[in-house]
């Protein structure tokens, strides 16, 4: 596995799945449930890709893994081959004012 980058609540890999052989991302969520704001971050996180996973501009949740210490959870995602900021960043040009509004209002959701 090789580390993509780290986020303020975890670190993201670029792994193969051995399954598949598919390449994918694996995103470790650090002490997920350590209090009850985390939980619900996590939990609504895990269930808005899953709602919306059939959405083709929405990455694709494969699975969710229960880390051996019961703190941390693992998502195996699709890869995209860039984070989500290095996309923004790279297609700021093509981003409408309407765009930015709707990361705005829903960023506190997530």
């Amino acid at each position: 596995m090789t580390v993509l980058y780290f986020q303020a609540y975890g670190i993201v890999w670029k792994a193969i799945d051995r399954r598949t052989g598919e390449v994918v991302a694996v995103k470790k969520i650090f002490d997920a449930f350590r209090n009850q704001t985390d939980a619900q971050r996590t939990f609504r996180e895990i269930m808005f890709l899953q709602d919306f996973g059939d959405h083709p501009n929405i990455i694709k949740l494969h699975n969710v893994i229960k880390a051996e210490n019961d703190k941390d959870i693992y998502l195996v995602f699709e890869f995209m081959g860039k984070s989500t900021n290095a996309f923004i960043l790279s297609n700021i040009r093509v981003f409408k004012i309407q765009h930015f509004l709707c990361f705005f209002i829903t960023l506190p959701v997530i």
